[in-house]
C-alpha cells in the first residue's frame, strides 16, 4: 500500500512538471525571442527598381523589361502588353531581398549556383545612386522550401525562400496583360438587346435575361 501511495504521488507530480514544461515552451515560442538569421541584401523602394532582366528554367533567353516611373515595358518590344502586376511584384521582390540564412560553408557547384536555374539583373536609382545588380538562384531544398542564392562579385552563399523565385517563373507569353472582362450586376438588367448582321433583338423576359446573364459569366478572357 505504501509503494503504491508513493507510485501515485510520482505519477501526480510527473504530469505537474510537464504542464509546466509545456507552458515554459509555449512562452518561450511566443515571445520571439528566437535567434533571427535572415539577412537584408537589398532595401529599396519599388519605384527604385527602374529595370529588370531575368532568365528562368523555362524562357528561351532572357527577357528586359523597363519602367518609366509608371509603366513597365518589354525592352526589345515597347507595344508589348506586359502584365503591370506581375512586374510590380517583380520590383517588390527586389526591392527588399531578405535571405532566409546565410551558410557558413560550401561552393557554387555544391548548390547549383556554377549554373543557376534563374538568373536575375535588377538596375536600382536611388536619388543620385545608381547601381546594378545580378543575383542567381539554384538548387531547390525541399526540406526548406528554399533555393539556393548568391550574388555576383559576392562568395557568400544564401538560402532564400521558394516564393522569391517564383515571382520570376514566367515566359513571355505568360506576361501578356490580358482584357479584363467587365462586371455586371445581374439584378439590374431590365432588357438584353442582341444583334446578328442584319437581324436584332429586345429581350425583356426574366428568364431568358438570367440564361444570357449565364452565358456572359462563362466567358473567359
Amino acid at each position: 500500500i505504501a509503494l503504491l501511495a508513493v507510485l501515485l504521488i510520482l505519477f501526480a507530480a510527473y504530469f505537474v512538471m510537464r504542464g509546466i514544461n509545456q507552458k515554459n515552451e509555449a512562452g518561450t515560442a511566443d515571445s520571439g525571442d528566437g535567434e533571427d538569421t535572415s539577412v537584408v541584401l537589398t532595401d529599396y523602394q519599388n519605384a527604385d527598381v527602374k529595370a529588370i532582366t531575368f532568365k528562368n528554367p523555362e524562357s528561351d533567353g532572357a527577357l528586359t523589361f523597363k519602367s518609366d516611373g509608371e509603366t513597365w515595358s518589354l525592352a526589345s518590344d515597347p507595344n508589348f502588353p506586359a502584365s503591370q502586376t506581375k512586374l510590380t511584384a517583380m520590383a517588390s521582390a527586389l526591392s527588399s531581398v531578405t535571405a532566409e540564412v546565410q551558410l557558413e560553408s560550401g561552393s557554387s557547384d555544391d548548390y547549383g549556383l556554377a549554373e543557376p536555374a534563374y538568373t536575375v539583373t535588377a538596375s536600382y536609382q536611388a536619388g543620385e545612386e545608381s547601381v546594378s545588380r545580378t543575383f542567381y538562384i539554384g538548387d531547390y531544398n525541399s526540406f526548406n522550401d528554399c533555393y539556393y542564392f548568391s550574388e555576383e562579385g559576392s562568395e557568400n552563399i544564401y538560402m532564400i525562400a521558394s516564393s522569391f523565385a517564383e515571382v520570376f517563373d514566367y515566359t513571355q507569353k505568360e506576361l501578356v496583360q490580358t482584357e479584363t472582362k467587365p462586371s455586371i450586376d445581374k439584378e439590374s438588367i431590365t432588357s438584353v438587346d442582341i444583334s446578328a448582321g442584319t437581324v436584332s433583338r429586345t429581350i425583356e423576359d426574366a428568364g431568358e435575361i438570367e440564361v444570357i446573364s449565364g452565358l456572359y459569366d462563362g466567358l473567359s478572357t
